[in-house]
């Protein structure tokens, strides 16, 4: 494209390639631009998830230490007939 460009300088008619050339960059902006605000998305799109994530590991702690918290402090508890003997 660049090269038909130099030629019809030279000669004279570089309206129409000038014309394609604009366009063909108006169409890689808008590509480029569609691209960007994509990975931007995506990007918020991770971000939340790495906070659910880091919300179920905290909830999945706090039950953990729930559970180990009334397993030690109240073992199993005695039969009716053990606590009467």
């Amino acid at each position: 494209l660049i090269e038909k460009l130099s030629k019809e300088i030279e000669t004279g008619g570089s309206d129409s390639l000038v014309s394609e050339l604009k366009i063909r960059f108006k169409n890689c902006e808008q590509m480029l631009n569609s691209i960007s605000r994509s990975i931007g998305s995506k990007a918020m799109t991770v971000d939340g998830q790495k906070r659910k994530l880091e919300e179920s590991e905290y909830l999945l702690e706090q039950r953990r230490l729930f559970y180990n918290k009334n397993i030690v402090s109240h073992p199993k508890s005695k039969k009716p007939e053990e606590e009467i003997n």
